[in-house]
């Protein structure tokens, strides 16, 4: 297997491109101040502005796929990276086949293939990974699509002016700064967590008693790096002292429902009786700051009119955003759960068939000790951007809008084409500045003069892009192609006829099909009768208005095979047919 490239390699091949862009703009006079700029071997710079190749560029006879091809196929991981759409390993592979086998099409066709590709073997994905060590496998972890389309970073950016310019317009302290949300947790079960196994064993799995009830807990952290004391919301009508531990942390609160779920009575409650007296106190009169999400039980009227009572500002996420802005959500919730199930695990092993409602509470208390502290606290309001004042750190998770610079040049710029200074690596593609390189290398060559060194080193570089962009064609065409399958075979399935089945539990796919027949071709026959029926009284005149027949008529038409009735109730525009077997 190749060798993974090294730190130091992936840092010196940079900047020897940094340092051949500098002399092909003539940044430096000489190699030998460019080299000692850049702190590169002055030797292997200048054999490589000579037209040398590079270590990766000699070894590209010997690959799969040319390097441009790489290069599209780099982008497109890192692209779909952004848009939260990994890629599997496996669809990497195809895609390069894709790629592969867009290169002979021209030259294959149905009577013959002159072209003939080895399959991709199972190690080419991990040579590919140690050529691109920008790129790495990992464990994706699942997030809601809208998380991820609703969040946007204009909305973001937005978010952080609104809520900076109300700290500065009510004076508010760092110290009076607060965050609130909930979370759920299902006695009985546990996260995944790494454990040691006997390698040799068949089996690998972890015994839980299973889900048993939901129990919510409500948690606030300030954001200076203090907390006040959660409450925790069980499953049942009444609460039960069997349920409370001997010993409790103070100031903690709790209560039940018929579900375990926070409501807008929970809320209320919390804001009145945990969140405003534990921190009146610490305000001394200032003005306090809440951050929630946009949950029903955080805009009631009567939690928003408290709030205005006692001088606390409230201020809303954006939607769909709390896995970036809250920080309860970055650095909180993860290490509790994560923490729990630590808790939990000693118990599991016991045997024991459920978890009792103390049970899970002893093991909560010693989690929450362990997890909600001032360090995780402090880590969450700073992975948040919020405390101290960082927007960048949830902006940069956002890919790069593109620009219309990018594409263009602006109007008036100078356009004069210059060969040393067009597609170097890592600059933007510029279609106006291309198109005049191109021109200019085309008279050129019909002088039939000998080229300059400029244009010489131009057409290498003009040949690599040309193979760039016809790979970036061919992922643009699969992936419209996939597009256009899927899409597809929804309409089809939309215009196909839909069953209700009454009497039957289960039934066979012929059974379903045989019926859909014979009820289309009774719908055939009964427009064709209802068609002659309405010429036959538009001919005599029946006095009423020319046009379609109601709407709302619908035919029964009762067909018998055997012993079984079938009875078809049919609509139109594609409403179901309800099918009755007896």
């Amino acid at each position: 297997m190749a060798k993974t490239k090294s730190q130091r390699t992936i840092e010196t091949d940079k900047k020897i491109e940094e340092a051949l862009a500098a002399l092909s703009l003539k940044t430096f006079s000489n190699v030998h101040q460019t080299a000692k700029h850049f702190n590169v071997s002055h030797t292997t710079l200048g054999r490589r502005f000579d037209g040398g190749k590079s270590i990766a560029e000699s070894r590209e006879p010997t690959q799969l796929l040319t390097i441009p091809e790489e290069k599209a196929l780099s982008q497109w991981v890192t692209r779909l990276t952004a848009s939260a759409y990994p890629i599997s390993q496996a669809f990497l592979r195809e895609m390069a086949e894709e790629m592969r086998q867009k290169r002979v099409r021209g030259v294959n066709d149905s009577s013959i293939q002159l072209v003939v590709y080895e399959p991709i073997g199972e190690q080419w994905v991990q040579h590919f990974l140690q050529r691109h060590p920008h790129l790495k496998t990992a464990m994706g972890r699942s997030i809601e699509l809208s998380r991820v389309t609703d969040a946007s970073s204009e909305v973001i950016k937005r978010w952080y002016e609104i809520f900076f310019l109300t700290i500065e317009e009510y004076g508010i302290n760092w110290w009076n700064t607060y965050n609130c949300d909930e979370s759920g947790f299902g006695i009985g079960i546990k996260g995944r967590s790494h454990v040691v196994i006997d390698s040799s064993a068949k089996v690998g799995y972890q015994a839980q008693p299973g889900r048993q009830e939901w129990v919510t807990i409500v948690e606030c952290i300030c954001a200076d790096g203090s907390s006040i004391p959660p409450l925790i919301i069980f499953k049942g009508e009444n609460l039960s002292k069997n349920w409370i531990p001997k010993q409790v942390p103070t100031g903690w609160h709790v209560s039940a429902n018929s579900k375990g779920w926070t409501s807008n009575i929970h809320g209320q409650e919390w804001l009145e009786k945990c969140f405003e007296p534990a921190t009146r106190e610490k305000a001394d009169g200032q003005m306090r700051l809440l951050i929630c999400d946009g949950h029903d039980s955080h805009i009631s009227g009567k939690f928003i009119r408290h709030c205005i009572q006692h001088d606390i500002v409230l201020i809303l996420l954006p939607p769909h955003s709390s896995h970036l802005l809250q920080p309860l959500d970055v650095s909180i919730f993860g290490p509790l759960k994560s923490v729990m199930s630590t808790e939990l695990d000693h118990i599991f092993r016991t045997g024991i068939s459920t978890l009792q409602k103390v049970e899970w509470f002893e093991a909560f208390i010693k989690a929450h000790a362990r997890s909600v502290n001032v360090r995780n606290i402090q880590e969450g309001w700073r992975g948040a951007g919020i405390y101290p004042m960082n927007p960048a750190r949830v902006l940069d998770q956002f890919p790069p809008s593109a620009s219309v610079d990018s594409l263009q040049s602006e109007t008036g710029q100078d356009i004069t084409p210059s060969f040393n200074d067009t597609l170097l690596a890592d600059t933007p593609l510029d279609a106006t500045v291309l198109h005049s390189a191109n021109t200019a290398l085309v008279d050129l060559l019909h002088t039939n003069q000998a080229l300059n060194t400029p244009a010489r080193k131009y057409i290498p570089r003009l040949a690599s892009t040309a193979e760039w962009l016809l790979a970036e064609n061919t992922i643009l065409h699969y992936e419209v192609k996939r597009c256009q399958e899927m899409l597809g075979a929804r309409k089809q399935r939309g215009t196909g006829k839909r069953l209700i089945l009454k009497g039957r539990v289960v039934i066979s796919i012929d059974e379903v099909l045989v019926a859909i027949e014979a009820a289309e071709k009774a719908s055939e026959a009964k427009k064709s009768v209802g068609e002659k029926s309405i010429k036959a009284k538009k001919s005599v005149g029946t006095g009423r208005p020319q046009g379609r027949p109601k709407k709302n008529q619908e035919p029964v038409i009762a067909l018998e095979d055997g012993d079984e009735d079938l009875e078809i109730m049919e609509h139109d525009c594609g409403e179901p047919i309800e099918i009755k077997l007896s």
